[in-house]
């Protein structure tokens, strides 16, 4: 019976984060799709507080460029 519970509880935490792995990436993705073609400050926030909303279940949210430094962030944090 344990054999049992604990490949059905590894099933599940795989199911769940692969889930959840995929709700990310489709995330990163539609930020980066949006931003494709608006790089200005106020996009950047505007994308941020749109990924951000209420029912989103994005806690963070960092632009960066191709170097890996922050353009923006729900956090404020900006630069290197």
């Amino acid at each position: 019976m344990e054999i049992i519970w604990v490949y059905l509880y590894k099933s599940l935490e795989n199911y769940h984060m692969n889930n959840f792995d995929n709700y990310l990436e489709a995330q990163a993705r539609g930020i980066s799709f949006t931003l494709k073609d608006n790089m200005d400050a106020k996009s950047l926030k505007n994308v941020i507080n749109m990924y951000m909303g209420p029912n989103s279940n994005v806690k963070y949210v960092y632009i960066l460029d191709n170097k890996g430094n922050i353009l923006a962030s729900s956090t404020g944090d900006r630069g290197k």
